[in-house]
């Protein structure tokens, strides 16, 4: 049983898809390269995308087979899980496991489905829409908590690179609503279709293009990074390096700075024991957070 249709309908559809797939394809490239040459790797999104651009591509095929279909939905929502992974490593050290757990549960799902469709030849429409509610959730879960962590860094960073950056993850998840709203009441599939494909565009969009433009967006991730000081236990400034953003236009002393942290360190000491250490400072719109890197006798 053939599910895609053959009409000069679909042709068209599946022609003007693979256009915009071509040409956000050649952004993806840039997107890479730009990265690459400004040092600043993106792994998880970049797999997202890509896999997301395939998916698309292999499920508007206009093939005689539902395998490509199939293939091209389970794709895409492993693109959802990429996402997730790229917000959720960069904001904890260890992604939620619930909810990562949740992700890996629903792909594992739909991949089963399509090898039990291969091996039993089972109703192909049954299969498919349950194929595609499950990557409609997966995208709906992933992009909520990704929406989540872009608001908690524009609502500290204020800067146009966040808030294009939740702009395309708004856009993103308005995509797999309209597609999970079509997948669960099974109505005005051609239309909402049509409908969910525009954000989709839109969200792919502005993410590559704030990455192109805006690349050490990154640092903002899970909160501004301003900036980074090295000192030794003197109080000596040994490196800084600041990060150029809008946001941060404060021209502040770091030797200065450094002293100030170092008197502070050991007052705690003196006061609370020399296993006291500082870890943290809280002041008001900044954090300011202390790592002690370990003791090298050659130095």
């Amino acid at each position: 049983m053939i599910l895609q249709n053959g009409s000069n309908q679909f042709y068209l559809t599946s022609l003007i898809m693979n256009i915009i797939n071509i040409v956000l394809f050649l952004l993806f490239i840039v997107f890479v390269f730009k990265g690459h040459q400004r040092r600043r790797k993106a792994p998880y999104i970049s797999l997202a995308i890509l896999f997301g651009l395939i998916g698309n591509s292999l499920a508007s095929i206009p093939l005689k087979s539902n395998i490509t279909l199939f293939l091209g939905v389970l794709l895409v929502s492993i693109s959802f899980f990429f996402i997730f992974l790229h917000y959720e490593m960069i904001s904890r050290e260890k992604a939620n496991i619930l909810v990562c757990g949740f992700l890996i549960g629903l792909n594992i799902t739909i991949f089963s489905l399509i090898i039990i469709y291969l091996i039993y030849n089972l109703n192909s429409y049954s299969i498919y829409y349950t194929i595609k509610f499950l990557c409609s959730l997966c995208g709906i879960t992933a992009m909520i908590r990704s929406i989540v962590i872009i608001y908690r860094v524009h609502h500290l960073a204020k800067i146009i690179a966040t808030k294009l950056e939740l702009y395309a993850v708004t856009f993103l998840f308005t995509y797999r609503f309209v597609f999970l709203i079509r997948d669960v009441f099974v109505i005005f599939e051609d239309l909402l279709t049509y409908i969910g494909l525009i954000p989709l565009i839109i969200g792919i969009l502005i993410l590559l293009l704030n990455y192109i433009i805006h690349p050490d967006y990154i640092y903002l991730l899970p909160f501004p990074i301003h900036s980074f000081m090295l000192y030794n236990e003197s109080g000596l400034l040994m490196y800084s390096k600041r990060v150029h953003i809008e946001a941060f236009k404060e021209n502040f002393q770091g030797i200065l700075i450094t002293g100030v942290f170092t008197a502070i360190s050991a007052l705690i000491q003196e006061t609370l024991g020399t296993g006291a250490k500082l870890k943290q400072i809280n002041a008001e719109q900044y954090q300011i957070y202390f790592i002690n890197l370990p003791r090298k006798k050659e130095l």
